[in-house]
């Protein structure tokens, strides 16, 4: 008789399904030639106590802060 393996934490595929990302306006409208955003970003994000915060290091400066309203999120 074989044991029945449970998986318990489900594999996560790892690829990025990110279809738009977050920017500094600020950021984009200085944005020197030849750099993308990406390259140029100098963000952070990260929990907050209501939710989630993209944070721009350059300006000093809310990108976006995603309230969640109590409702709480998994994460890996």
């Amino acid at each position: 008789m074989t044991a029945k393996v449970i998986e318990l934490r489900p594999t996560l595929e790892r690829k990025s399904e990110i279809k738009m990302f977050f920017h500094c306006a600020l950021c984009l409208e200085e944005l020197p030639e030849g750099l993308s955003p990406q390259e140029y970003s100098h963000t952070e994000s990260g929990w907050t106590v209501e939710g989630f915060q993209v944070w721009c290091q350059r300006h000093n400066a809310n990108i976006i802060h995603v309230d969640f309203e109590g409702h709480k999120h998994r994460t890996i």
